[in-house]
């Protein structure tokens, strides 16, 4: 169902930015249980270069090895929505973050291509998640082979390999 009025369109982008901030709290706070909780239950998520998550529960396997430890302040720049109906809006942004600890604190950064937003019975859920990270930092549980191959429930790594390296990747 398309909408044309602006208030509308206003008040959709006004849910969705709430919705997208439970996310950026959960990340910020650690929680990866959390940030898995605002997207569908089948959602697909493409991190480059890391590969593609597919399920609730390998997105939130993912985003568990990322803040276990040394990652946080996650903050999104240039952010735009398209509204394409009073049910799905897209939103694609620049982001930052914070990875290390002391001395070895960096920023770091990438672009959001797209964040595909839909309104479910359980409320705002992202459905496809296209994000890229642009600078030197790779996760340690990344092997190069997997960056390029798909990551399904079945194949993503254990929590307790899922543990972040700040570098450059080896």
């Amino acid at each position: 169902m398309k909408n044309d009025g602006k208030k509308m369109n206003a008040e959709i982008i006004k849910a969705v930015e709430e919705a997208s901030q439970v996310w950026i709290t959960a990340f910020n706070g650690r929680n990866a249980a959390d940030c898995a909780s605002v997207y569908s239950k089948d959602a697909i998520m493409k991190a480059e270069p890391f590969g593609e998550y597919k399920g609730r529960k390998a997105i939130q396997e993912f985003w568990q090895g990322l803040i276990v430890k040394s990652i946080s302040d996650v903050k999104y720049t240039n952010i735009k929505y398209q509204v394409e109906s009073d049910d799905v809006v897209k939103l694609s942004a620049s982001w930052t973050m914070m990875v290390g600890s002391g001395d070895d604190k960096k920023m770091i950064g990438g672009e959001i291509y797209e964040e595909k937003w839909e309104r479910t019975e359980e409320g705002w859920k992202l459905t496809f998640d296209h994000f890229e990270q642009k600078e030197n930092f790779t996760p340690r549980f990344f092997k190069a082979s997997q960056s390029k191959s798909e990551a399904t429930e079945e194949q993503t790594p254990s929590p307790s390999s899922s543990i972040p390296h700040v570098g450059h990747p080896s």
